[in-house]
């Protein structure tokens, strides 16, 4: 890998790459664009029901003593899905579970004491003696294809625990869990595939791991040569894309990872992951998502979902999403609500069946359903329009670190919409969605940035005019007539000239004035340079004073805004 840095068309791309950040955006800017965790799938924090599918059904049949339903449901408990997450809960239904011989509710229960969390202290020693007896009830049954068995022996090998790491072998476990199969094994092995994870035949393609290291590693080096500091990954890819003259963004970090690595791999002249081996491993793991899909498998189900969304076949992707969001899947019933508003893959139109959706999912913690719900009654799409529901929504997901729901709480606060105008608390929800490269916020903030500027600008000007004021005395500043000379632009005085520029907070910068001729005519009167034949300003103001009094007339030049000479002719 290292040797792609030595690539002289690297630096050159690195140089293009600062050069296109220069030019986008102010240091400033840059100083806010700070690395976002955010993904699109968000985490799920706020409270939740008590019970929802697929924990309800787990539920009822682990009160029967079903082995396998414990399992799931301390599963549930484990990840949060369809229950509050309970680390307690997990370990009581797991152990009920490992009582009956399942060794992957002992690798669970080891996962719980080695993570620790709420209810339950860290403990990497009990861990491990439950990751040894998941080792010692899972080889035996695993030589006669036990696929659960075959799950946990991946598990521990996938992470060394309880057992030296050897994630080749832990493949092997998983494949032939998946042949027998077990469909959370075959959702796992669609994902490895997809990740490329494990390789099918052909062109060699780089795991997820190996270029993660090494998108990072260039990620250093470029601010490393740049000097520039705070940007993100995300960042960083959309100025490549910008640079290649491409519309579309990116909004998640793994997304960003592949548009650089590709990148990286064109300029260094190094082989990327070809059209055929992309497509190889995309078929293998729709294969095996769809094993996992036909057996109930939302996780798969919705994999499938977001494939088919990608490829444009709405119609398969909403089956797909109807599927896994009937199952409690929140991310899937997120999209699926979206496709009921927007009446997309042969879905009706219907607002309502959007909204409740979003409702079930938004109930459950999701972000974007959070969101999503609060547009709704922000704009009366599918309920009653109510912006106080409609800010709660987004402060519900703008706590979670949603941008999107950050910038709409601004606008919330800004604007007085559902809750009190409050531009501290507006700013303060603006700055946390730039921080997470929101665009629309970050553009906001320049925006503000340069009115704050131009203000400055004005009231510098204003300064410097009340200076000359006091200068050349009141009555004469009040009975001159003055031209601001740029661009073909006049202003009959400087009261006229002052009144533009706090009209619209704008001054034209850097306006080269070039060969100003020694004697200049205005309105008749004569003004004479003094010091050279060629004046370098922002500015000039050429005035006479036609009322009579000892000024006749004069020229002021103006360089960084600062009045740098003020000469003034006497009436003859």
């Amino acid at each position: 890998m290292s040797k792609i840095f030595s690539n002289n068309r690297l630096t050159a791309c690195i140089i293009a790459i600062v050069t296109l950040m220069l030019l986008a955006s102010s240091a400033d800017a840059q100083r806010r664009r700070k690395v976002s965790s955010s993904k699109a799938r968000t985490s799920q924090t706020a409270a939740k029901p008590s019970m929802e599918e697929p924990a309800l059904s787990f539920y009822q049949k682990a009160k029967t003593d079903d082995a396998a339903a414990q399992l799931d449901l301390a599963f549930c408990y484990y990840k949060g899905n369809g229950v509050e997450e309970d680390n307690v809960k997990a370990i009581e239904w797991a152990k009920k579970s490992a009582a009956q011989g399942f060794p992957e509710a002992c690798v669970l229960i080891g996962w719980v004491y080695q993570s620790g969390g709420e209810g339950v202290t860290e403990n990497q020693q009990e861990a491990n003696l439950w990751f040894k007896k998941a080792l010692e009830l899972a080889t035996p049954m695993a030589e006669n294809g036990n696929a659960r068995a075959l799950m946990a022996l991946s598990h521990l090998y996938e992470y060394g625990d309880g057992v030296e790491q050897n994630k080749e072998l832990s493949h092997q476990y998983l494949k032939k869990s998946a042949e027998n199969g077990y469909a959370k094994a075959q959702d796992l092995l669609g994902d490895a595939y997809m990740n490329g994870d494990i390789k099918v035949d052909g062109p060699e393609m780089v795991s997820k791991e190996e270029r993660n290291e090494l998108v990072n590693s260039f990620y250093e080096n470029l601010k490393r040569e740049s000097g520039l500091q705070d940007f993100s990954i995300i960042y960083l890819a959309n100025a490549i894309l910008n640079l290649q003259g491409k519309s579309e963004t990116v909004t998640d970090e793994d997304a960003a990872m592949d548009v650089i690595y590709d990148y990286i791999c064109k300029q260094s002249e190094v082989q990327s992951v070809t059209d055929e081996s992309k497509e190889k491993q995309k078929e293998e793991s729709i294969k095996w998502y769809l094993k996992a899909a036909e057996q109930g498998y939302s996780y798969s189900q919705y994999s499938l979902a977001e494939i088919y969304d990608e490829e444009e076949d709405y119609s398969q992707a909403a089956k797909w999403y109807q599927k896994a969001a009937e199952q409690g899947n929140d991310e899937a019933q997120v999209s699926l609500g979206y496709y009921y508003e927007e009446g997309k893959g042969g879905l009706p139109q219907n607002n309502e069946m959007a909204v409740k959706w979003y409702r079930a999912a938004a109930n459950k913690g999701n972000a974007r359903a959070q969101t999503n719900l609060g547009i709704c009654y922000d704009n009366g799409i599918g309920v009653a329009k109510n912006p106080q529901e409609a800010a709660n929504w987004y402060r519900k997901a703008a706590e979670q670190d949603y941008a999107r729901a950050q910038w709409n709480l601004y606008c919330c606060y800004r604007d007085g919409e559902g809750v009190a105008k409050n531009m501290t608390i507006a700013n303060q929800w603006l700055q946390k969605a730039a921080d997470n490269d929101y665009e629309k916020a970050i553009a906001e903030l320049e925006k503000k940035e340069r009115e704050e500027a131009n203000r400055a600008k004005t009231n510098k000007i204003n300064n410097e005019l009340t200076a000359l004021k006091n200068k050349i005395g009141v009555s004469v500043y009040n009975n001159l007539n003055a031209g601001y000379i740029t661009k073909g632009m006049k202003w009959s005085s400087i009261m006229a000239f002052r009144d533009y520029i706090n009209k619209y907070n704008y001054v034209s910068g850097a306006t080269i004035i070039d060969n100003l001729p020694s004697e200049v005519k205005v309105g008749g009167i004569t003004l004479r340079a003094t010091k050279t034949t060629s004046y370098v300003v922002d500015y000039a103001i050429l005035f006479s004073n036609r009322r009579g009094g000892d000024i006749s007339g004069g020229f002021i030049s103006v360089r960084n805004g600062v009045v740098t000479s003020v000469n003034l002719e006497r009436a003859r």
